[in-house]
């Protein structure tokens, strides 16, 4: 990904379509939730740590969703 491109994904959460995005307003929102965002990031993208995928999820949607929300969505085939 470069630095000017910024993808969205949409997922469907309780019968709502949530977009998300991965862009600064979502780094600030886990800085601020969260603590250091990049180190969220990091423990789930290389430490397998999935545990943290329900709170990047949550901070990358444009609207207000819980985590419980996310994990109870969460499928895995």
């Amino acid at each position: 990904m470069l630095v000017n491109e910024i993808k969205s994904y949409k997922i469907k959460i309780k019968d709502e379509e949530i977009e998300l995005k991965l862009d600064f307003n979502a780094l600030i929102k886990m800085h601020k939730e969260y603590g250091n965002a990049f180190l969220l990031i990091y423990q789930y993208a290389f430490e397998n740590n999935f545990e943290k995928l329900p709170a990047i999820i949550r901070c990358m949607a444009n609207k207000d969703i819980s985590e419980e929300d996310v994990k109870n969505t969460m499928l895995i085939n």
